[in-house]
C-alpha cells in the first residue's frame, strides 16, 4: 500500500471484518485520560491513547515502541516487547 488516503480506507474496512476483536470507545472522558496518562508518563498522542486502552482494561502492553518501552508507563500498566 502506498501513500494514498483511498488505502488508508481500504485497510480500514478490512479490520472492521477482523474476527476476535474488540472495538474502544473514544469519547471526550477517554481523550482526556489518555492526555492526563500521557503528560504523567512523557507519552505523546497515539502512544497516550494506545497506553490509556491498556490501562482501562487492564490489558499487558506489547509493542516494538521505543517511546512506550522508555517511558514511565510501566509503574502502571505492564509493558514489554513481543
Amino acid at each position: 500500500m502506498g501513500k494514498n488516503p483511498r488505502d488508508a480506507v481500504t485497510v480500514g474496512k478490512g479490520m472492521l471484518e477482523l474476527l476476535n476483536v474488540d472495538w474502544l470507545p473514544v469519547d471526550e472522558a477517554f481523550c482526556v485520560g489518555a492526555a492526563e496518562l500521557g503528560v504523567r508518563h512523557g507519552l505523546r498522542g497515539m502512544d497516550a491513547l494506545i497506553a490509556n486502552a491498556a490501562l482501562k482494561h487492564r490489558c499487558e502492553l506489547i509493542t516494538n515502541d521505543r517511546d512506550l518501552l522508555d517511558s514511565s508507563l510501566a509503574e502502571v500498566v505492564r509493558v514489554r516487547r513481543p
